[in-house]
């Protein structure tokens, strides 16, 4: 088993580093030893020829010592921190990614990772904070099953906090109970074998494409539907989330602010899509203007004032909440 450590804002207890020694490390064998020393463990960090961030910046792992090692406990202890401090507002840092289980090498894994931490659906290459447990859990709500193990391929199993505080158990291809048959048992080995020699590759499919340009939308969303409590269940409330946000796009909005605003007052406010009627998808925007003053809101962020409709909003609000003369 391996812990997963992003460490792209921070290094994170009790694996820290001075960032002024990293600064001074100038090769990957350098950065590998100085964070093994920190941790006590092996560490694996990735040695890509062409990274797309820092090195220092891209995630690494951490061999645990089976399920009896006492870091695992440190480590779901600063995932708790972490998570709450975010809630409070105080701090939005998540330096522990995931627990992973895999029979692979731990430098075939880091490969694995690397590959899928580069998505390759744009030019030049987009780097993904697959290690932040929020990105991964928003990508593991985006994919259907069976595309996401085969997205994880030798990973068998990673282990996730949702936003909610349970931990979510992923699978890969490579899980065992995955296995049908005593044939497919005997075949383990070559199976992951197989699996290692491809790279990660995410679906190339455009609808996935509009959704991961849509992920600041969703996360933003979701961050104040947890700062508010409102999440009790994390499958449903990334649903909510899309199911709003699919109505903010019909209703015309462009500006990723804008979506926010629209998307949270749908969710938040029971009232709000009474006060507008739900848009007809095969009209313009301009057949569905309604006459409350939100309905023109929302014409001004889909028309002429993108990006102030949080602004709109709040102008509205404190209008209808002065007291009549």
């Amino acid at each position: 088993m391996f812990a997963l450590i992003d460490p792209f804002f921070r290094e994170p207890q009790p694996g820290w580093v001075d960032p002024a020694q990293l600064d001074m490390l100038n090769t990957f064998h350098e950065l590998q030893s100085v964070r093994s020393q920190a941790w006590g463990r092996e560490v694996w960090v990735a040695q890509d020829e062409r990274p797309l961030l820092d090195p220092r910046k891209l995630p690494y792992l951490v061999r645990l010592q089976g399920p009896d090692d006492p870091l695992i406990s440190d480590l779901i202890m600063a995932a708790e921190q972490e998570a709450q401090a975010a809630e409070d507002q105080i701090q939005s840092v998540f330096s522990v990614g995931a627990f992973i289980e895999s029979g692979s090498a731990p430098e075939t894994l880091m490969k694995r990772l690397s590959s899928m931490w580069t998505l390759r659906l744009t030019l030049p290459p987009r780097h993904v904070r697959v290690a932040d447990p929020r990105v991964f859990e928003f990508l593991a709500r985006l994919l259907p099953e069976a595309l996401l193990q085969q997205w994880l391929g030798p990973v068998a199993r990673w282990h996730l906090r949702c936003r909610q505080g349970d931990w979510l158990r992923l699978t890969g291809a490579a899980d065992d109970s995955l296995i049908e048959d005593e044939t497919d048992w005997y075949q383990r080995a070559k199976r992951l074998q197989d699996m290692e020699q491809l790279p990660a590759s995410f679906p190339q499919a455009v609808a996935y494409y509009r959704k991961l340009q849509l992920s600041g939308v969703v996360s933003e969303v979701l961050n104040r539907m947890q700062q508010h409590s409102r999440i009790t269940n994390s499958a449903a409330a990334h649903s909510a989330v899309w199911s709003a946000v699919d109505r903010a796009l019909e209703r015309g909005l462009l500006d990723d602010d804008d979506l926010v605003a629209c998307a949270w007052r749908t969710l938040s406010d029971p009232g709000f899509e009474r006060c507008l009627g739900m848009p007809d998808r095969n009209a313009t925007y301009s057949g569905c203007i309604g006459s409350h003053p939100l309905a023109q809101a929302l014409h001004l962020a889909a028309t002429k004032q993108r990006g102030r409709l949080a602004h709109l909003f709040a102008q509205i609000d404190s209008e209808l909440e002065e007291p009549h003369s």
